[in-house]
């Protein structure tokens, strides 16, 4: 029993270790997503179509909200969502699987 603890305090002082790693990224994501204007997201609808890096970053964040359409329609109708800024902010990470995490990559 001993041993299974001390493997498992180690197991658990690894996690935190990589969660501390992660946090400033998470959080400086969190304020950009914050900082999106309602006016930002009407310009990048207005797009006939949206340039690669702004398309890719669409594909992805669908793909990990759990939406499976990325066309372009779909990235606009997304982005109408008067909520679309909060449900980012408010998303739970703990909901993407493993398959999600490869099709975004």
């Amino acid at each position: 029993l001993g041993v299974k603890e001390a493997e498992m305090r180690t197991k658990r002082e690894e996690v935190e270790g990589q969660l501390a790693e992660c946090m400033p990224a998470l959080e400086a994501a969190k304020q950009a997503v914050g900082g999106i204007k309602k006016d930002n997201l009407n310009e990048i609808r207005s797009l006939k179509l949206p340039p690669e890096p702004i398309r890719d970053v669409l594909e992805g964040v669908l793909r990990l909200m759990g939406n499976q359409d990325t066309s372009w329609i779909s990235m606009k109708r997304f982005l109408t969502q008067g909520s679309v800024i909060n449900e980012i902010l408010t998303f739970d990470a703990r909901n993407i699987t493993k398959s999600i995490r490869e099709q975004v990559r």
